[in-house]
């Protein structure tokens, strides 16, 4: 195995020499053209890298999966297998994507090993077949397109399905790999209506300009996960505290920031588990990410951080007790109940203690803002934290806004 610290260095030599070898391989006016017709190769394997170092199989399927439907048109196929390959893609996407993940590793790589064949295995449709198959045109709703109707409407459908994924990890990367079916399937349109034949200069470099923005569109899907994987909570949803931390010292008086604490969320956990204290932490960011337009951070453990420009502590203390009582009427049902009622023993049974359904969640709030004594970020901070301390100290389940002369006198001691 390569040592890792060698690793940056190969592959920045690799690619930094690759257009040397080209120099040396072709005639130095044709080198920027063949660069072109390899740059859809290249980046395929830099978003195929990138979802390797991410684990998610599913970028380097669908990096894989252009790379082979290039390959496939870049050798100049007839109109025939284009019409193959328009469905092939939104099929194979659909297989990959759609069907439910098996938790054995190998049945995950059997799914998308198949996925990836379809573009090939759609190469031997028989051409009577395909005709039926493949240029389905419902009441000529998509006019003189060289597209099978089927393709389109494929493509659409996986479109859909993306925008009602309730993961919103996998979502977002999902609709970057619906966007790049469109210059895949154009070009194969535009393809269709001279001929498909690719063997031509202007056709081929065509092709290679398409596939090389769809596959500009995964990279950004990629680096879309990366930012997702560095600043937001897996768990909750919301920012963690590194985005938090990036976003103070661009604040601008004037600004207010809440601390809130989830109550007694301990003996949450240990009456109904881990598994319900991580739906709490759920339930709450929801509430507070939905119900207001402040930006909304998860601070760490059972605090979430709430931060305002534009108005101050006043403002919102109103806004916070509006949250924390709105909150405080709905009802969190704790899906872990069955399982702790399958573990709870006849006797306890027999006495009524089973765990309820619904609960109520509260939370603490602690507020300040900005001020000719609170100047920087950090200090508002502090303050809301020595608020969210007090109400917390005066029974919980409340709003506390910092008082200034009490936070003088704590740091004058």
């Amino acid at each position: 195995m390569l040592r890792r610290s060698l690793q940056p260095f190969v592959i920045v030599t690799l690619v930094a020499g690759f257009p040397f070898l080209l120099v040396a391989a072709a005639d130095k006016k044709a080198v920027l053209v063949e660069l072109a017709y390899v740059l859809p190769y290249l980046a395929c394997a830099l978003v195929a890298f990138l979802g390797l170092k991410l684990n998610k199989r599913r970028v380097v399927f669908t990096a894989l999966t252009v790379a082979l439907t290039y390959g496939l048109l870049e050798g100049g196929e007839q109109p025939a297998p284009l019409r193959h390959l328009a469905v092939a893609l939104p099929v194979a996407y659909g297989l990959a994507f759609l069907l439910p993940s098996p938790r054995a590793l190998w049945g995950q790589w059997l799914i998308l090993g198949a996925a990836a064949a379809v573009p090939v295995l759609s190469l031997a449709i028989p051409g009577p077949m395909a005709a039926q198959l493949l240029a389905w045109r419902p009441m000529g709703i998509f006019g003189s397109l060289t597209l099978p109707a089927a393709a389109v409407l494929l493509a659409f459908a996986f479109a859909l399905a993306t925008m009602l994924d309730s993961d919103r990890f996998q979502r977002d990367y999902r609709a970057f790999v619906a966007l790049s079916q469109a210059p895949i399937l154009g070009i194969i349109e535009y393809a269709g209506g001279h001929g498909g034949d690719f063997g031509g200069e202007a056709l081929r470099l065509e092709l290679a300009m398409g596939f090389l923005s769809a596959s500009g569109l995964l990279a950004y899907g990629v680096f879309r996960l990366y930012w997702q994987k560095v600043f937001v909570d897996e768990l909750t949803g919301v920012p963690n505290r590194r985005a938090m931390n990036d976003r103070l010292p661009v604040l601008r008086r004037p600004f207010a920031i809440a601390m809130a604490d989830i109550d007694f969320f301990k003996r949450l956990n240990d009456n109904y588990g881990h598994e319900a204290g991580d739906d709490a932490l759920r339930f709450v960011a929801r509430h507070l990410a939905n119900a207001t337009d402040l930006s909304v951070y998860r601070y760490g453990g059972e605090e979430f951080c709430l931060v305002v420009q534009g108005v101050g502590a006043a403002q919102m203390a109103r806004i916070a007790e509006r949250l924390r009582a709105s909150l405080a009427e709905r009802a969190f049902h704790i899906r872990a109940s069955r399982k702790i009622r399958a573990r709870t023993s006849p006797k306890d049974r027999a006495k009524g203690q089973l765990p309820p359904e619904a609960i109520r969640i509260t939370v603490s709030i602690g507020i300040a803002g900005s001020s000719d004594s609170l100047r920087r970020p950090e200090d508002v901070l502090i303050a809301a934290d020595a608020a969210l301390y007090k109400a917390k100290e005066g029974g919980r389940n409340r709003v506390v806004v910092a008082q200034l002369p009490e936070l003088a006198t704590r740091r004058a001691g």
